[in-house]
């Protein structure tokens, strides 16, 4: 519900933007005292990052090749499907690297495709990440710091 003295007032025309494929549009609500609501930005989706892992074929390992970087267009971690390099038929993988498959991600959260790094042979799985659909951006008045108090 809009506050009485805003039900008159001329906002800016702003026209919405495509967002990259990796991510999507956030339009944040007015600032308090204010009507009209800031231009919208892109913020990074790593849902939609999913339909771009590929599910590598037999013999092959899925390698990350580019790190993503939490920038509209960068988001996604970028894989490939490759011949092993080194011989891993003897290494044992320790089932520590694997833990995070077993446990649960909150609902906020989901957890990243799992992958081997480039010249190792056991598999990673990387930790819960927040959904850029319900963990929004923090953000603090002017003068003042975000602290994070817990990961």
């Amino acid at each position: 519900m809009w506050p009485e003295n805003c039900l008159k007032a001329k906002c800016d025309m702003v026209y919405l933007h495509k967002c990259p494929e990796d991510s999507r549009l956030v339009i944040p609500p007015p600032p308090p005292g204010e009507c009209c609501a800031p231009p919208g930005e892109c913020h990074c989706d790593i849902q939609k990052c999913y339909p771009l892992v590929p599910v590598c074929e037999k013999g092959l390992e899925r390698v990350l090749v580019k790190k993503g970087i939490n920038e509209p267009g960068h988001c996604c971690d970028i894989f490939e499907c490759k011949q092993p390099e080194l011989h891993c038929e003897n290494v044992h993988c320790d089932h520590h690297f694997l833990d995070y498959n077993e446990e649960e991600c909150p609902d906020d959260s989901i957890r990243t495709a799992s992958y081997v790094p480039a010249g190792t042979c056991c598999p990673i799985s990387p930790e819960c990440r927040c959904r850029a659909s319900i963990c929004m951006p923090a953000s603090c008045p002017e003068g003042q710091k975000v602290k994070i108090l817990q990961k």
